[in-house]
């Protein structure tokens, strides 16, 4: 399955970046835009855990449209972040959960991502399929 038209946008901006360094430049003014989850939201359920710095997301689901919200301590999670968030906002919850991680590959991101970063990628990735999961399940509960 392809990536939702808003992510595919995000994708492709970066993905015409001609550098490793411009890329990661790109995430960083990204994460700038992630809609913050607040510190009392900063919960140990919603805490990513594997990752090498402090990452919290809490993806919602309302109307049938996802929203996610999230906070790390290290910029380039921060955009990876917000990549999801601003590129999942609005989608249906079956668009994401039917969505495989390799979409990064298409930004060339992956290549300037350190292992422990791309890794914690995989992490916050499947960290948000899990919360909509759980949140499609109590809305039909």
């Amino acid at each position: 399955m392809s990536p939702p038209a808003p992510l595919l946008a995000l994708l492709q901006h970066i993905g015409q970046a001609p550098d490793p360094r411009q890329k990661l430049k790109l995430l960083v003014q990204l994460s700038e835009k992630l809609s913050l989850l607040p510190v009392q939201d900063r919960t140990p359920e919603r805490k990513v855990f594997g990752c090498n710095t402090q990452v919290y997301v809490k993806s919602s689901v309302f109307d049938q449209q996802v929203s996610i919200q999230g906070w790390s301590d290290a910029f380039v999670v921060q955009g990876l972040l917000a990549l999801l968030s601003r590129g999942f906002e609005g989608c249906a919850p079956q668009t994401i959960l039917r969505l495989e991680p390799s979409f990064i590959q298409e930004t060339g991101l992956n290549l300037s991502l350190t292992p422990s970063r791309t890794n914690g990628f995989l992490l916050i990735f499947h960290k948000i399929q899990m919360q909509i999961i759980q949140a499609c399940y109590e809305t039909s509960a």
